[in-house]
């Protein structure tokens, strides 16, 4: 789900890994999609598992959108069920749905942060993830707004100036699930942000989105 979330950014790929964009009288879609290596076209139904209250039992349409819930369907049929994407590598299934390179890095890596700016100036589609931790470090992580295990997308990175004059190397990350923020530094109420910086990074604090900023160091 992060990794499609990622894609909301980059409306143009997503058109791509459609065959065709229309609704037709059967009911049916087709995707392409590249696994393992091996370019191939995934065709479905317009049925989609749901719960006893008629809502779908996984990915949720945003309004009358319907590829979310289409794409995830492709990519239950080609793994063999719904159970067996609930988990995953995000920069592999990046290069499943788009065909592109795939690479993956830890936030303590030397020149990572630089690599998270070069990605974004290149539109490279990127996401981060949480090791899963143990009891102890969960709940910590549960307090502070995170979910272990879990791959959120990052949309942005910034280099800023806080208000002590210091430079401040900032990730822009986005829950999948739309909801469950960071509340740690830099966190939408954060004492960290200025008006400036507010307006700068376009950050809109009441917005409960699953969107937010976090500081490197703390990934």
């Amino acid at each position: 789900m992060s990794c499609l979330s990622v894609l909301t950014e980059f409306p143009g790929r997503i058109k791509k890994i459609f065959i065709d964009d229309k609704i037709n009288e059967q009911g049916v879609f087709a995707v392409k999609m590249c696994k393992n290596g091996y370019h191939q076209i995934v065709c479905i139904d317009n049925y989609v598992p749901c719960t006893s209250n008629g809502k779908p039992c996984f990915s949720q349409a945003n309004g009358n959108e319907l590829w979310v819930i289409i794409l995830e369907k492709a990519w239950a049929k080609l793994h063999g069920s719904y159970e067996r994407i609930i988990g995953g590598q995000a920069h592999l299934t990046f290069r499943d749905l788009t065909g592109a390179p795939g690479y993956e890095f830890e936030s303590k890596d030397e020149n990572a942060f630089q690599r998270v700016l070069d990605g974004e100036k290149l539109n490279y589609a990127m996401a981060a993830g949480i090791n899963t931790a143990s009891e102890a470090e969960t709940r910590k992580l549960e307090d502070l707004g995170l979910v272990p295990g879990h791959s959120y997308g990052l949309i942005a990175a910034a280099e800023v100036t806080n208000k002590n004059g210091e430079q401040v190397q900032l990730v822009n990350l986005r829950n999948p699930w739309g909801k469950f923020e960071w509340q740690g530094a830099w966190g939408d109420n954060s004492e960290e942000w200025t008006d400036d910086l507010k307006e700068q990074l376009k950050l809109d604090p009441d917005a409960d989105d699953g969107t937010f900023w976090m500081d490197f160091r703390d990934m």
